[in-house]
């Protein structure tokens, strides 16, 4: 059921799948993190920092991998459902539970201008990367 809606956002979002595969591959570029602080406010988001780590988001096994110095395994738990942002982008969101049993959201958003980010979101921390299709 999963991989159904799956495929129904990367087909809705625009996003193209290579051959009959549902395994997408990105190219994070830059990065930014906030988290909270000790009195439970959300920090500012920190500058862009350059990287080059691969993704994958593999619909056929309903899991989101990050190729970071850590890897970073999510299992997709459920979809979200999508929504169109006020700039005419387009937003999905995924709950998430993690290699160390944490449960999180990622969001995957895409642009008017076809920029793409991907949100990695917990209770205390949330990171951002920019990415493209490789």
């Amino acid at each position: 059921m999963l991989k159904k809606l799956f495929l129904a956002l990367i087909l809705g979002v625009g996003i193209s799948l290579s051959g009959s595969a549902q395994t997408v591959w990105y190219k994070a570029f830059s990065y930014a993190y906030h988290q909270k602080t000790s009195y439970g406010t959300w920090e500012n988001w920190t500058p862009w920092y350059s990287c080059d780590i691969d993704m994958k988001i593999d619909w056929d096994n309903d899991y989101i991998v990050i190729y970071s110095q850590t890897t970073q395994r999510y299992m997709v738990v459920s979809y979200d459902g999508q929504y169109q942002e006020p700039d005419g982008g387009t937003q999905a969101q995924f709950k998430v539970i993690d290699q160390d049993s944490d449960r999180g959201y990622i969001r995957l958003r895409i642009e008017a201008s076809g920029n793409s980010q991907l949100y990695v979101d917990f209770n205390n921390i949330s990171w951002v990367y920019n990415i493209r299709k490789r």
